[in-house]
């Protein structure tokens, strides 16, 4: 304990099992196969660094996330997470790897343009909470940019 008070590297071994009959979570990492794996640490006296592996998962090469931790914040590599969740999806279905961009583009147009939600809507939906407002600008990227980024994923998709 002493050793992790002043700061120390770790490793633990873990597997998670279900109790219930099949909760979401679980049947998510049991087809990305991450029931089981590693999570190595970095301890200093204000931070925690996490990295969780899963030997068995669809890209076992690299970490299933990261997490940081300190006294001010804590971060979750998402990115990670989803990359490896959406590959064990187009692994076991390579048609969802057109659907996913469609399916992101069709949900940003109902949110933004007129003949869904409008972006008005959208906007004083998400800023009805206590945290991050949606400003004005964002429209544009919105409505334009995102839009056409999503079209080149999907046209790349299709070529490669």
């Amino acid at each position: 304990m002493k050793a992790l008070q002043a700061g120390a590297a770790f490793t633990f071994d873990y597997e998670i099992t279900s109790t219930a009959d099949s909760p979401a979570l679980y049947t998510i990492l049991q087809k990305t196969g991450s029931t089981k794996g590693t999570v190595n640490g970095l301890y200093a006296p204000d931070a925690l660094q996490l990295s969780i592996s899963a030997p068995d998962a669809v890209i076992p090469a690299g970490p299933l996330t990261r997490v940081y931790i300190s006294s001010s914040e804590t971060l979750y590599d998402v990115g990670q997470l989803y990359k490896n969740i959406r590959s064990s999806i187009t692994d076991s279905y390579p048609l969802a790897s057109l659907l996913l961009p469609d399916g992101s583009l069709i949900y940003l147009l109902f949110c933004t343009s007129k003949w869904g939600w409008g972006f008005k809507n959208y906007q004083a939906e998400a800023n009805k909470g206590g945290g991050l407002k949606v400003p004005d600008w964002v429209r544009v990227y919105l409505s334009y940019i995102l839009p056409l980024l999503l079209l080149v994923l999907i046209v790349q998709g299709l070529i490669g």
